[in-house]
C-alpha cells in the first residue's frame, strides 16, 4: 500500500510539475509575443515620427469674410433633416451667374462643410473680380461615415437630390454649364463614387470630371459592416465597367497626401493600375508641380499651393475639350512633376536646313520695352541680378558649336514662358537675334528650389531638342550661332533673378544608366562607396537609373537608402542642393533637400504594380542629384534591416495586407534568403571551420 500510494504521490507530483511548467511556458509564450507586437508597434510609430517629413504648406488666407449661404434642397424623406447645402461667398468679390461653373465639395467622416473655403478662396489669386466657378459644400452634420456603410448610403442619397437641386438652378440657358464638378474628401470621395456607381443617369449628361483628396477609393481603411463592403463592391463593378467603354466622358483625379498621411496611405487611392482603361490620374501631393509638399490627412484641405494647383485645373477645365483622353492629358501636364528631358526621351523629327524655312518658323516677337542683357562666352556659372520693372532677356551663348553640347539652365523666379532659342546668322549685324522663337514647355519643367521652396525653371537643351522643335539641323550649326535668352517678367520690385549655366559634351558622365546593387550582408552592416563627385569638374547634376534586373521598388520588398555626404564647401551662400526619386509610371516624385553634411533618401516607393512582368515593361525609375557647384559630395548606399522590419510592420498595420500580391511576396522572400540568411549561414560555416581549426590545433 505504501509503495502504491508513493507511486500515486510521484504521479500527482509529475503531473502538477508538467502543468506548473506548461503554465510557465505558455505564459513566457504570451510574454514574447505580446513583447513582440509591443515592440513592433513602439519601433513603427518611433519610425513614423523619425521618418516624419515637415510640413512644407502655406495656410490659405481670406481676404473678406467667409459667408455661407443656404440652399433650399426638396427632400421627401426625414433622414435629409439634418443635412444641408451651402453656397460659399467671400464678401463683395461673390457674383454669381447662370454662365459659372458649379463646383460641390462633399466633406468626410466627422468633416466640416466649411472646409470648402479655402479652395474658394484660392480662386480669387487667378480671376480676382469675377469668378467662373460657384462652389457648393453638403453639410453632413458631422457623421462619423467610416464607421457605417448606411451613413454613406443615407449621404449618397441627399447627395443626389443636392446635384438634382443644382443643376435646376443653372441649365435653363443654352449657354449655361451642362455639368457639375464633383469634389469629395476622405470618405466624401466614397459617397461620390457609390453615387454614380448606383445612378448610372448622372455621369453621362451631369458629372464629367470628380476629384478625389485623401479618398480611399481603392479599398476601405477599414471594413466595418457589410453595407460598406456592398458600396466597395459595386464601385469596383463600376470601375471595370466604364473602364470598358471606349471615349466615356468621366474624368478621375485622385490626389493623396503622401508620407504625412497617416489615415489614407497612397496605395488605398490608387485605382490607376486596377483599371488600365480607365479615364483616371492618381499621383501624391508631392508629386503634383509647384507644390511638392506632402499633406496629412486635414492639411490637404487648406495646403495653399495645392488649392492653387486645383484651382488651376478647374478653370482650364472649363476650356477642354469634350474628349475625356484630351481632357486627362491636359490635368497631367497641369499637375504631374515632369523630369527633365534627355536626348535618350526623344523622337527626333527632322528640322529645317535652310534659312527661309527657319525665317517661316520663327515669328515669335519679343516686346520692345523690355531690357536685354548679354551674357555671352559665359559657361558653368551662376548669375544673380536684380530684374527691373519693365522685364529683362537675358543672352547667353553661343551654344552647340559642337552638336553633342548639352546645356542645363535653372533659374529661379522665371515666368511661364521663359526660354527662348536666338539665332544669329549675320554678325555684323547690330539686332540681338536674326530670329527669335520661344522653346515650348514640353521640353522644360518645374522642379522645387530646396532653398525657399519655391519654383526654378528647368531645361536640359540639345541639339536634338533643337531639332525635334523642328527648327533648325545639324548643317545649320555651321551657317548660324545659336543662343539661349531667358526673359523674365516685368517685376515692380526689382526682385532677384538667378540663373546657373551647366554645359557638358559627355552625355555618359551625367547619364548613368545601372545604379550598382550591394546586396550583401556588408552593405547591411556598413554603406558601400558608390562615388565621389566634385561638381566644379564633374557637374552639378547627374541622373542615376535603377534597373529593373536589380530593383524591384516597392512598398514591402528591401529597398536601398542612398546617402548623400556634403563637405569641402567654398562658399558661404548655398546654391541648390538636392536628390529627387522619379518613377514616371506611377507618377512618383519625391525630393530631400540636403541640408546637413549627411543626407539619406529611401528608394521605396508607396505603391507597389500587380504584378513583376509588367514591372519589368514600365520605363525605369531613376533619381537626380542637383548639386551645389561649391561643395563636394560622397555617394554611398546601403540597407537596413530595421527600416525594411519597420517598412513590413507599417503596411500591415496600416494597409490591408491583400495588397502585397505574389510577386512581392516571392520577391520579398528571395530577397530575405538571398541577401540575409546566405549571407549569414555562409559566416557561420566560415566561423564554425575556423573554430574547429583553431580546436584541433
Amino acid at each position: 500500500m505504501r509503495l502504491l500510494s508513493s507511486l500515486s504521490w510521484i504521479t500527482q507530483c509529475s503531473s502538477q510539475i508538467h502543468m506548473a511548467y506548461n503554465m510557465v511556458g505558455s505564459a513566457v509564450s504570451c510574454w514574447l509575443i505580446t513583447s513582440f507586437v509591443s515592440f513592433s508597434l513602439l519601433w513603427t510609430t518611433f519610425q513614423w515620427y523619425l521618418d516624419s517629413e515637415s510640413n512644407r504648406c502655406v495656410l490659405t488666407q481670406m481676404l473678406e469674410i467667409p459667408e455661407f449661404q443656404e440652399i433650399y434642397v426638396d427632400c421627401q424623406r426625414k433622414c435629409y433633416s439634418n443635412y444641408r447645402l451651402y453656397r460659399y461667398q467671400e464678401g463683395s468679390r461673390f457674383r454669381p451667374g447662370q454662365s459659372n461653373v458649379p463646383v460641390l465639395f462633399v466633406t468626410g467622416s466627422q468633416g466640416s462643410f466649411k472646409t470648402i473655403r479655402s479652395l474658394a478662396t484660392t480662386i480669387y489669386n487667378f480671376v480676382p473680380d469675377n469668378s467662373p466657378l460657384d462652389y457648393y459644400s453638403v453639410d453632413l452634420n458631422e457623421e462619423q461615415s467610416a464607421l457605417n456603410g448606411e451613413i454613406v448610403e443615407r449621404q449618397t442619397d441627399f447627395v443626389n437630390q443636392v446635384i438634382d437641386t443644382i443643376t435646376l438652378m443653372y441649365f435653363k440657358k443654352a449657354t449655361s454649364p451642362k455639368q457639375v464638378i464633383l469634389i469629395g474628401h476622405s470618405v466624401g470621395a466614397v459617397v461620390i463614387f457609390n453615387l454614380l456607381s448606383s445612378r448610372w443617369n448622372l455621369n453621362q449628361t451631369k458629372v464629367k470630371l470628380v476629384i478625389s483628396l485623401a479618398g480611399p477609393i481603392r479599398q476601405p481603411v477599414i471594413l466595418p459592416d457589410r453595407f460598406m463592403a456592398q458600396i466597395y463592391h459595386r464601385m469596383h463593378n463600376y470601375f471595370h465597367q466604364i473602364s470598358q467603354i471606349p471615349d466615356y466622358p468621366l474624368v478621375i483625379i485622385s490626389i493623396t497626401g503622401g508620407s504625412r498621411d497617416r489615415l489614407v496611405p497612397d496605395v488605398l487611392g490608387n485605382i490607376d493600375q486596377d483599371y488600365p482603361g480607365l479615364n483616371s490620374l492618381s499621383l501624391t501631393s508631392s508629386a503634383v508641380q509647384h507644390v511638392w509638399a506632402s499633406c496629412d490627412h486635414r492639411c490637404i484641405l487648406w495646403c495653399l499651393q495645392l488649392m492653387q494647383a486645383l484651382d488651376k485645373c478647374l478653370l482650364e477645365h472649363k476650356f477642354m475639350p469634350n474628349d475625356p483622353t484630351l481632357r486627362l492629358n491636359a490635368f497631367s501636364n497641369l499637375l504631374i512633376t515632369k523630369p527633365l528631358i534627355t536626348d535618350a526621351d526623344l523622337n527626333n523629327d527632322v528640322g529645317v536646313n535652310n534659312l527661309e524655312a527657319l525665317r517661316s518658323k520663327t515669328s515669335y516677337l519679343i516686346p520692345s520695352h523690355m531690357s536685354w542683357l548679354d551674357k555671352t562666352n559665359q559657361r558653368n556659372t551662376i548669375m544673380r541680378f536684380n530684374l527691373p520693372y519693365n522685364g529683362l532677356l537675358v543672352k547667353l551663348g553661343p551654344f552647340f558649336e559642337d552638336p553633342q553640347q548639352s546645356v542645363l539652365l535653372l533659374v529661379s523666379n522665371a515666368p511661364y514662358n521663359w526660354l527662348h532659342l536666338c539665332i544669329e546668322t549675320n554678325s555684323g549685324n547690330e539686332k540681338h537675334c536674326d530670329f527669335i522663337t520661344q522653346i515650348t514647355s514640353k521640353y522644360i519643367t518645374w522642379i522645387p528650389d530646396p532653398l525657399t521652396g519655391n519654383s526654378i525653371a528647368a531645361g536640359l537643351i540639345t541639339l536634338s531638342i533643337l531639332e525635334s522643335l523642328q527648327l533648325v539641323n545639324s548643317s545649320l550649326v555651321y551657317k548660324a550661332k545659336f543662343y539661349l535668352v531667358v526673359s523674365s517678367s516685368p517685376d515692380p520690385f526689382w526682385n532677384s533673378m538667378t540663373i546657373y549655366v551647366d554645359t557638358f559634351s559627355k552625355t555618359s558622365e551625367r547619364i548613368h544608366f545601372d545604379l550598382p546593387k550591394y546586396s550583401t550582408l556588408w552593405s547591411f552592416l556598413s554603406p558601400n562607396l558608390l562615388t565621389n563627385l566634385t561638381p566644379r569638374t564633374s557637374g552639378s547634376f547627374h541622373r542615376f537609373y535603377l534597373p529593373h534586373t536589380k530593383y524591384y521598388l516597392s512598398a514591402s520588398t528591401i529597398t536601398p537608402i542612398l546617402i548623400i555626404k556634403r563637405h569641402s564647401c567654398t562658399a558661404d551662400e548655398k546654391f541648390m542642393g538636392m536628390i529627387t526619386m522619379n518613377a514616371l509610371w506611377c507618377n512618383y516624385f519625391h525630393y530631400v533637400a540636403i541640408e546637413d553634411t549627411k543626407t539619406e533618401i529611401s528608394l521605396q516607393l508607396p505603391v507597389s504594380h500587380l504584378s513583376l512582368v509588367n514591372y519589368t515593361k514600365e520605363s525605369r525609375s531613376f533619381i537626380d542629384l542637383y548639386l551645389d557647384p561649391n561643395c563636394a559630395y560622397e555617394l554611398s548606399i546601403h540597407y537596413s534591416l530595421i527600416n525594411w522590419y519597420s517598412q513590413l510592420t507599417d503596411l500591415i498595420t496600416k494597409n490591408d495586407p491583400r495588397l502585397m500580391n505574389d510577386d512581392q511576396v516571392s520577391k520579398l522572400c528571395f530577397d530575405i534568403i538571398t541577401d540575409v540568411l546566405l549571407p549569414l549561414l555562409f559566416g557561420l560555416v566560415i566561423f564554425i571551420v575556423i573554430l574547429t581549426f583553431n580546436m584541433s590545433l
